[in-house]
């Protein structure tokens, strides 16, 4: 009989977290457990850059203490062989470094029309021939304790004519659910002029910083066969 697969947990609900995890762990070694707490402080009471990467962390270190927590009960199929549990939280920030961050969420979704003229505004205001910041908390963490975290950068530039598809972009509803009011791998690519950085961390997770933190941890990774 095979010896079992060892997994890596990986704490989201995101999908996109799961599509980018599995271009570099193999998919039938990838575990979803969402963290059963989606409390999770906010940003209005940040005042600097570098709070602000402290309070993401803080958000990517509960969400690691939550799943460790389930995975020791042995909740979630197939957690019984966990090599580590992976964990992520990603905003979009506006401002210069030496003004306070403005974090733009995910649009809110009670209202088509009130949703809509908000990212119409962060766009207009914010995106528009100016540079953006993504930020991603991450944690790595074994059973055993050990971890390896970090908080990754990338800035992105739009074109200053955002205008020009703006209100086809919002026809699409790409911006819901989507950190910033759009999707950096989807159509907004039409708006984007330039990315310093890692394109993965503005989806959600990583990747480059991932693998760092797997090879750091000694776990004995294949590369998934993307062909």
């Amino acid at each position: 009989m095979p010896e079992p697969i060892s997994k890596i947990v990986l704490g989201s609900r995101s999908p996109r977290r799961r599509d980018l995890l599995r271009l570099i762990v193999p998919e039938e070694r990838i575990v979803v457990l969402p963290p059963r707490d989606s409390d999770e402080p906010g940003f209005e009471d940040v005042p600097t850059w570098r709070a602000l990467e402290d309070r993401l962390m803080e958000i990517a270190e509960g969400k690691s203490r939550d799943v460790l927590e389930q995975v020791r009960q042995g909740r979630g199929v197939g957690v019984q062989r966990t090599q580590a549990v992976v964990t992520a939280d990603t905003v979009i920030a506006a401002g210069t470094l030496d003004e306070r961050p403005v974090v733009l969420g995910q649009p809110e979704t009670q209202d088509h029309r009130s949703w809509q003229a908000v990212v119409r505004r962060w766009f207009e205001e914010y995106y528009a021939g100016h540079t953006h910041v993504a930020l991603t908390a991450f944690c790595v963490t074994t059973l055993s304790g050990r971890s390896v975290r970090g908080v990754a950068r990338s800035e992105v530039t739009f074109r200053s004519d955002v205008g020009r598809w703006l209100d086809w972009y919002l026809r699409t509803g790409e911006p819901l659910g989507k950190a910033g009011g759009y999707g950096i791998q989807g159509a907004a690519d039409v708006f984007i002029a330039r990315v310093d950085g890692s394109i993965s961390n503005v989806v959600g997770l990583p990747l480059r910083e991932l693998l760092d933190a797997f090879e750091e941890l000694g776990l004995d990774l294949d590369p998934p066969s993307l062909v």
